[in-house]
């Protein structure tokens, strides 16, 4: 029998995800102010700012595309300055071909690339051909274009929360998690409608596998885990607490930034001052550090579980 790798503790897990519920719904510490400032779908370029109010087919069609091209992008980045440069690159007329399939189809992969590079976001070359930036993002453009007319609200609109994910996984680069995270984006704008938005699933992302393990909720058999591993059962968890605090489909969505904020404005500061006055979690929850090998995709545990609050054994675990 293969050995455990890790244990999860629900009734921690539980009070944790209160304890962020509770300050987001209450604006205290992080969420004093509105959280929509960090979000790619709150945050459209100038020239779709009024599409999703409107009855503007086509302007909706452009916000659905540059959502779903900054989410392709959105891989081991800052997402704060993606989302700046992704803006900024359709707001010039020049660049925003980089947002429309059949612009992208006119042009060869190393220009493609070049353009994503030098306008949205820095990504290497690949040795393998089918897995380079520019190529996938031509051959995604033709997949739209042929199978969905160039929109990818069809995509997912009428589908359930499983088949819809499935099928937005069907283009490159878009793996369990970006595919989550596209979904989410388009049911909290109501660019897309699904059959079952309550089975809908929180992208697990460094923010969101980093809290469990900090809190001790989730623990490690060996003091260290492969982020893969994570993926599925943090899925289900976070799944099962909104079902058991019967939370809406917007209530969901909501818990999903909330928890996606306090992880990457609070723990990725690495700031004693910022998270004591600013994280619902810090007093009671924020017990150890777990940081992210990138290379490996494994995070271990650090070497001390702070035993008290003081700035030195902070900063010892960040």
């Amino acid at each position: 029998m293969a050995e455990k790798q890790f244990e999860i503790d629900p009734a921690k897990f539980y009070k944790m995800l209160d304890a962020v519920w509770d300050a987001y719904q209450n604006r205290r510490g992080i969420f004093h102010d509105c959280v929509e400032r960090f979000l790619p779908q709150y945050n459209l370029p100038d020239d779709l700012q009024g599409a999703i109010d409107s009855n503007d087919e086509d302007g909706k069609r452009n916000v659905a595309l540059w959502l779903f091209v900054r989410g392709f992008c959105d891989k081991r980045v800052d997402s704060g300055r993606l989302m700046r440069r992704a803006k900024s690159a359709y707001e010039n007329p020049e660049r925003r071909w980089l947002f429309l399939p059949e612009e992208v189809v006119k042009r060869d992969a190393k220009t493609i690339h070049y353009a994503l590079t030098n306008y949205i976001v820095r990504v290497p070359y690949h040795p393998k051909k089918e897995k380079d930036p520019g190529y996938v993002h031509k051959s995604n453009s033709e997949k739209l274009l042929e199978i969905y007319g160039g929109d990818p609200r069809k995509i997912i609109h009428g589908k359930d929360a499983k088949l819809a994910r499935k099928d937005l996984m069907a283009f490159g680069g878009i793996g369990k998690g970006i595919s989550n995270m596209i979904l989410t984006e388009f049911l909290d704008l109501g660019l897309a409608l699904i059959r079952d938005p309550e089975n809908a699933l929180f992208k697990i992302d460094t923010p969101r596998a980093r809290i469990p393990l900090f809190s001790g909720s989730v623990i490690p058999s060996n003091g260290s885990i492969h982020f893969g591993t994570l993926v599925g059962p943090l899925e289900q968890m976070y799944l099962a607490y909104c079902n058991e605090r019967r939370l809406t489909v917007k209530e969901r969505i909501r818990l999903d930034q909330a928890i996606w904020v306090t992880g990457s404005e609070g723990c990725d500061k690495h700031s004693y001052t910022h998270c004591s006055a600013s994280c619902p979690l810090f007093e009671d929850f924020c017990k150890s550090t777990f940081s992210l090998n990138k290379h490996t995709g494994r995070y271990t545990n650090g070497k001390y579980l702070r035993s008290n609050r003081g700035q030195l054994g902070f900063y010892l675990n960040c």
